[in-house]
């Protein structure tokens, strides 16, 4: 839920240069803002589906590798304390005058579109979308991102690269602890503020760690009605009549470098979702792949229940592994040609009944072997460079 924000009468700034380039235009797999009618900024894109990649063989699981002006709620009106600017406590503050002097003006107050992924990772990476984040590429200077618990003091949060369209923000390491419930994201600059919420913390996350600036997938969580059979539909799951909607939809967002969760006890949850999800669920994974060589890649998903997996070669996303359904971890494969760049992507997870829980996704480029997908060739948008 976005929470509007106010212009402030201070002036709040955060000092931390990035030595990033993004582009600012370009966007993550990621729905469009309220799609659905969940909460505003939520979802993933939509795709074009495709016929010319093949799937279907069965294959053993044992190959695989493994923002002092109160804001009002838009929503339901209650006010939201902006933070204090004397309340900064990094020593990296700055002031308006370190900005260059022939930068151009912000252009107005702040205007949050998104964050994700909505539970961040302590020490981890997250992202702010919207308008008016930053001043120039790679001048954050003045931007600055604090987490506000429901109780407690505000957290401070490290702003690492940006353009006005989007920043890159590093969690605090003790970030679980000190966020036990919701938060609320807080951007300032010298323009004004803009608030966005939910987000939540954790310190579990398996997959591989703290993901790289601009790596893996950003997956969007549903929940489904109990007795579900397979995946939703992940062009309109909010549509689907298998998916909950009366908790958000999606309920909320994870980021995953490497897919690689091998078969494990239900009751030990998937990685990064919160403690309650353990069963009948699904996540739709969005990003792209980065292709250096081209050829014929072969994609492998093992998953206990179902699994599909998408790969855009020219022509739209098309299916390249179908390995949906309910069943024990099971491992399916497919094979598709790529040219060199980057390609859209899309990795679907339904989890169904306890018992077992398990998601494995790799690939066999071009004269190599079976390996997981490493994070370094999976990213969230198009970048030049971090």
């Amino acid at each position: 839920m976005r929470i509007a924000a106010v212009a402030l009468a201070s002036c709040v700034v955060l000092a931390c240069s990035g030595t990033a380039s993004i582009d600012p235009n370009a966007a993550p797999g990621v729905d469009d803002a309220g799609e659905g009618g969940g909460g505003e900024g939520r979802g993933g894109a939509d795709a074009s589906g495709g016929d010319d990649a093949a799937s279907g063989a069965d294959v053993e699981p044992g190959d695989a590798g493994g923002p002092d002006a109160p804001v009002t709620d838009a929503a339901g009106g209650d006010d939201v304390a902006m933070p204090d600017a004397g309340d900064a406590s990094t020593s990296d503050t700055a002031t308006a005058e370190d900005a260059a002097p022939d930068a151009p003006p912000f252009g107005g107050a702040p205007e949050i579109t998104r964050v994700y992924p909505e539970v961040v990772l302590s020490d981890g990476l997250f992202y702010v979308e919207g308008e008016r984040l930053a001043r120039l590429p790679n001048d954050v200077r003045e931007t600055r991102v604090q987490i506000l618990p429901e109780v407690g003091d505000p957290i401070e949060a490290r702003v690492v690269a940006g353009v006005p369209g989007r920043v890159v923000v590093s969690a605090p390491a003790d970030l679980h602890e000190r966020l036990p419930g919701l938060g609320t994201v807080v951007l300032t600059t010298p323009e004004g503020g803009d608030t966005w919420q939910p987000v939540f913390a954790t310190n579990d996350s398996t997959f591989s760690g703290k993901t790289l600036p601009g790596a893996g997938f950003v997956g969007n969580v549903y929940r489904l009605v109990e007795g579900a059979p397979q995946l939703p539909d992940l062009d309109a799951p909010c549509g689907d009549a298998v998916v909950r909607t009366d908790t958000g939809c999606p309920f909320t967002s994870i980021l995953v470098g490497a897919v690689n969760i091998p078969e494990r006890s239900w009751d030990a949850g998937f990685p990064g979702l919160l403690a309650d999800v353990q069963e009948w669920f699904a996540i739709r994974f969005d990003g792209y792949l980065e292709i250096t060589t081209p050829g014929e890649y072969g994609f492998r998903t093992c998953s206990d229940d179902g699994s599909t997996f998408e790969v855009d070669s020219g022509s739209g996303l098309a299916v390249v592994v179908d390995n949906d359904g309910t069943h024990s971890m099971q491992c399916r494969e497919g094979t598709v040609t790529l040219d060199a760049g980057r390609h859209a992507a899309r990795l679907g997870y339904y989890q169904g009944p306890r018992t077992e829980i398990g998601m494995v996704l790799s690939w066999r480029p071009p004269g190599g072997d079976w390996a997981v997908i490493p994070e370094e060739a999976l990213r969230l948008f198009e970048l030049d460079a971090f």
